[in-house]
């Protein structure tokens, strides 16, 4: 999805359109989608396993969600990758049960982290995933 749709679509939920999938019925649409790095992430799926490429779908995510001041609703409804079933699933993260959320980057790669107030925690980058084909 382009800038201008994203934008679009981001001012519907700044009038007030309701409905979201991780957030509280009290903020529905109102909490900024915000990246955090709180613990060391998982192995074999951090930043040194990245290439160059994955570095580049990481930023141009960033770009297209935090950088453009983008509501939870809005990444949910334009990244959340749920073709194969549900996106969350309860995962041991660093020895506590974690609802882990699966972002996609694009069609080759994906994120994985859990909500913690306004902040999606990383916890993983899987820059080789292939979502069509899993």
């Amino acid at each position: 999805m382009d800038k201008r749709n994203l934008r679009k679509q981001q001012k519907k939920h700044d009038k007030g359109n309701k409905g979201t999938k991780l957030t509280k019925a009290t903020d529905r649409g109102k909490e900024k989608f915000e990246i955090s790095i709180r613990e060391s992430l998982n192995n074999n799926f951090d930043f040194n396993c990245l290439s160059k490429k994955g570095n580049r779908l990481f930023n141009n995510f960033i770009n297209k969600t935090v950088g453009q001041g983008l509501y939870w609703e809005t990444v949910e409804d334009n990244f959340l990758e749920d073709k194969h079933g549900s996106p969350f699933r309860d995962e041991d993260v660093n020895g506590q049960s974690r609802r882990v959320t699966h972002y996609q980057m694009n069609k080759g790669g994906r994120l994985f982290g859990y909500k913690e107030g306004n902040d999606f925690i990383l916890w993983k980058i899987d820059e080789g995933h292939d979502v069509d084909g899993e």
